[in-house]
């Protein structure tokens, strides 16, 4: 069972990083430089999200093969 909630913890956190990356706008040139701004700072707080969920699920992994 651990093994199975090792592997959807990482799923997950594939998931969440598939759904950032579909979801960024690379084109930005219709925005103004405070637009842009508050786009890209409101882009990191969602990506250092699933910088979390990415670690914390690979080193949850790496716990429990060390079981």
């Amino acid at each position: 069972m651990a093994f199975h909630n090792a592997g959807a913890q990482l799923d997950s956190a594939n998931n969440a990083m598939n759904n950032w990356m579909h979801a960024y706008e690379m084109d930005l040139s219709a925005k103004d430089n405070a637009q842009k701004k508050a786009y890209l700072e409101s882009e990191k707080e969602k990506i250092s999200t699933v910088k979390d969920l990415m670690l914390k699920s690979i080193s949850d992994a790496k716990t429990l093969l060390k079981e």
